[in-house]
């Protein structure tokens, strides 16, 4: 089958991410298709639940900026993957 394949889902690791106060991760993105297979990483949307305690900028780097909890989501058109983010005190 040619043609351009279609984005199935977002995958996300490491999911749970936990971070200590003061440092930053950026989690690696896998894009696949609907048989699972990896294809190519389209132009991903982010955005954090909580900015007061973990803000992501657009290159998916998250910060901890204070403890606490947030939902990040990545996006591309309708398929989005949310990552739950803990900030924890030194």
């Amino acid at each position: 089958g040619s043609g351009t394949p279609v984005l199935a889902s977002l995958v996300v690791t490491p999911n749970p991410i936990t971070l200590q106060l003061g440092g930053s991760l950026r989690p690696m993105v896998e894009a696949r298709d609907a048989s699972n297979n990896v294809i190519a990483l389209p132009t991903l949307t982010w955005s954090s639940s909580n900015s007061n305690s973990a803000p992501v900028d657009p290159t998916g780097m998250i910060s901890g900026v204070a403890p606490g909890q947030a939902t990040v989501q990545v996006q591309s058109g309708s398929v989005t993957r949310a990552v739950s983010v803990t900030v924890q005190a030194p």
